[in-house]
């Protein structure tokens, strides 16, 4: 408790007076309440909560104050881009440097310490320079903004921030405000108002608006949170200046390796012409023609990117567009193969719509059009065909969008689907999403149309928002997310919090790995890890077969020193022909309860999964004896032998449970003595009914014990053990007795 308390109260005197402002004693109780719990269960583990300002200038050092728990020997960071880089400058300071050539955007960055690696946070590199919000705020004394800068400031709960600006009469402006793509438990409702305090322009929750000015002079910007909420978590940064907007890109779905030719929708062009499309606002937009060189494996190492969990698996890439002016918002554009098919808007509403003719496989972009009707696709498929048609828009930051699908020929409904009803990862790790997906067989050859509409948009003005619709043959397959939290133990944890994934010398972590199964895949899943930290080792574990979740075991050597590294961790099939790589996941905010609290996780930036070892040795180890597999027949009885190590005072009784394979959760918890340094777990694999081939077993407990003076419940997992049952040996066929002598003075048979 006194950790969080502390770290508030020392770190970073005019940014933490900047952000808390009159709410600093109100943050601080919260922030208590909230953490209490956590931190009165949890090993020490290095978690960052803010880094103030959360934005660095291209080509220059800006000294960073970082708050968060557990900090102590923090004296590094790692960044997801290779171009950012930190050095220590005092406690709690870093000097945070972006060279030329890093990209305008979203970057992620953690912190290292003798407690291991920190969750990610948010820091965006940007040409302007970013200042603390001082002074009152209110609109009778607002703060001026400075030119070709912004400023970073934190709501006070139930109150609004005012900012002054100047503007000259039919000059366009562009206001922003940076919150949730900074991991700010903010949700930003900011607007312009004249000198009297008359609202001219609403952001219409989103991140920017739009502005001209009516005349000269100056203008106000109002800033909150939706929910009036407040206090050091729900901070943000404002910029008025005027770089351009950007409301879609068509198409919004690009060919990988390839140039491509696109059409940008917004505000603010160079050289942009009128459009004949309209915002969702009813404003007018502009177009401009630009090519865009894709590479031809964008990867997810560079700014900004997707971080909903639903997200996995995709393949996009980050588009912004720049001006002398300013750099405009990202816009997410899916990867695909192929040339993709532009879908023309409708001129005339009232008109008939006029279907486009998509290949098969092939991909159609555009904007989603108003009315249930929806935008007619038509395409030929023989019968016998397994068809998917799979819509990507809310999974590209289009939020609001709920696309509905339906299939038609000649007329006659087939099919129609919506979002997935499967949430794969739980409240935890929520993975649904509102992109349609409708799989469906030819039953004879011939023309068919697809009709796809925004249902959320059926009844607002102007244009919808961007869409692609890929359609292609079933291909069964998965994508992976390595969650940095420890497996569900306990059916009533519902807490969420940021948590690094930390290797302690001598232990062995879980890492909880979600499967997103598509088009039918429900094979078994086995899981590796490549790349590695010095003194680290990972036994393949699996996601059994029909299941959509398993952990992966990392097993770190007793002497190991602090390192770090960035992991790639696989699954394939049991061809090895389907392969997935996971993307990291770790929760955005501190929730003791996601039931009552708005708990949620997000994709972290970067390749692979990063993981760190400490030097700090793990409390309670449980090590199988046996070094090799477990070879035995069908319904044969193993018992596995564990060595039981400590290195802080357990006083409770361990309860060793079973994990891994089928049925592993019928197995009888086993009892060990607080003091015992060997327990035996007894399988039988007849009651078990193993099938034969190869399983793979771990062990796990928890207990009650005090580490570096804190109260904490831990939870140990063994490294795996594989169990190879062989099928059992064909019984020998019965034993042919030899034929006997007739016994003399018997009668035989004549023969015929």
């Amino acid at each position: 408790m006194n950790s969080v308390l502390l770290v508030s109260l020392r770190s970073g005197r005019a940014w933490a007076a900047a952000f808390c402002g009159r709410s600093l004693g109100l943050a601080l109780l919260w922030t208590a309440a909230s953490f209490s719990r956590a931190l009165a269960a949890d090993l020490p583990l290095v978690r960052l909560d803010s880094i103030l300002p959360a934005a660095v200038q291209v080509g220059a050092e800006v000294e960073v104050q970082i708050t968060g728990a557990d900090l102590e020997g923090v004296d590094a960071a790692w960044f997801s881009h290779p171009g950012l880089s930190a050095r220590l400058v005092k406690e709690k300071v870093f000097g945070v440097k972006a060279e030329p050539g890093v990209a305008e955007g979203v970057y992620d960055m953690r912190l290292i310490g003798n407690n291991g690696v920190s969750n990610p946070r948010a820091v965006y590199v940007g040409q302007g320079t970013t200042v603390p919000k001082t002074g009152e705020c209110s609109r009778e004394k607002p703060m001026e903004l400075p030119q070709n800068g912004a400023v970073q400031g934190a709501t006070v709960a139930g109150g609004r921030d005012h900012y002054r600006f100047q503007a000259r009469k039919g000059q366009r402006l562009t206001v922003r405000c940076q919150a949730r793509e900074l991991d700010s438990r903010m949700n930003p409702v900011f607007s312009v108002l004249d000198p009297s305090g008359r609202k001219l322009r609403g952001n219409e929750r989103r991140g920017f608006l739009d502005f001209e000015a009516p005349q000269d002079g100056a203008y106000l910007v109002s800033v909150q949170d939706l929910a009036f909420g407040g206090g050091p978590d729900f901070y943000y940064r404002l910029t008025v200046d005027e770089s351009p907007v950007l409301e879609a890109v068509l198409p919004s779905a690009v060919e990988a390796g390839k140039a491509n030719r696109l059409v940008l929708l917004g505000r603010g062009f160079k050289g942009g012409r009128p459009s004949p499309s309209k915002a969702a606002d009813g404003r007018p937009l502009e177009e401009l023609d630009v090519q865009l060189e894709v590479p031809s494996n964008p990867g997810v190492g560079g700014a900004d990117g997707p971080v909903a969990t639903s997200a996995s698996g995709l393949r996009t890439f980050s588009y912004r567009y720049r001006t002398e002016a300013g750099v405009s918002n990202p816009v997410e554009l899916a990867v695909v193969e192929g040339p993709v098919l532009s879908v023309k808007p409708v001129v005339d509403p009232a008109a008939a719509p006029v279907a486009s003719v998509l290949s098969f496989p092939g991909t159609a972009s555009g904007l989603f059009e108003k009315g249930l009707q929806g935008v007619p696709l038509e395409f030929h498929a023989k019968k016998g065909d397994i068809v998917v048609a799979e819509v990507f828009s809310q999974r590209l930051g289009f939020g609001a969008t709920n696309s509905y699908l339906r299939l038609t020929k000649d007329g006659a409904h087939l099919a129609e689907a919506y979002g997935p009803e499967l949430n794969a990862g739980g409240p935890r790790l929520s993975t649904l999403h509102n992109d349609a997906t409708l799989r469906f067989e030819v039953k004879e050859d011939g023309k068919h149309t697809l009709f796809l509409s925004d249902l959320s948009g059926v009844a607002r003005p102007g244009r919808g928002a961007a869409y692609s619709l890929v359609l292609r043959r079933a291909t069964p397959g998965f994508s992976l997310v390595a969650a940095t939290e420890p497996p569900i133990e306990k059916a009533d944890d519902r807490l969420l919090q940021p948590r690094g994934s930390v290797l302690r010398a001598g232990g062995t972590a879980a890492l909880r790995v979600l499967a997103l199964r598509t088009d039918g895949f429900d094979k078994e899943i086995l899981l590796s890890a490549e790349g590695l930290p010095a003194g680290v080792s990972c036994a393949p574990t699996r996601i059994l077969a029909g299941k959509n979740e398993g952990v992966l075991l990392l097993n770190t050597e007793a002497g190991a020193t602090r390192n770090l590294a960035q992991v790639r961790l696989t699954g394939r099939g049991e061809d090895g022909k389907v392969v997935g790589v996971a993307r990291g996941a770790t929760a955005r905010w501190m929730v003791p309860d996601y039931n009552t609290g708005a708990g949620e996780m997000r994709l972290t930036r970067g390749e692979g999964v990063v993981v760190a070892t400490s030097a700090t040795a793990a409390p309670l180890v449980l090590a199988p004896e046996a070094k090799e597999p477990f070879e035995v027949e069908s319904g044969a009885k193993v018992e596995v032998a564990l060595r039981v190590r400590r290195t802080a005072d357990f006083k409770e009784v361990l309860k060793i449970k079973t994990a891994g394979f089928a049925g592993a959760e019928t197995v009888k918890e086993v009892e060990a003595d607080a003091k015992a340094e060997q327990v035996k777990v007894a399988l039988d694999l007849a009651v078990l009914k193993l099938p034969p081939g190869k399983h793979t077993a771990y062990f796990t407990t928890q207990s009650k014990a005090k580490v570096a003076g804190r109260d904490v419940t831990t939870t140990a997992y063994s490294s795996p053990v594989q169990i190879v049952v062989r099928a059992p040996a064909p019984k020998p066929a019965p034993a042919v007795a030899p034929a006997k002598e007739p016994a003399a003075g018997v009668a035989q048979p004549a023969a015929k």
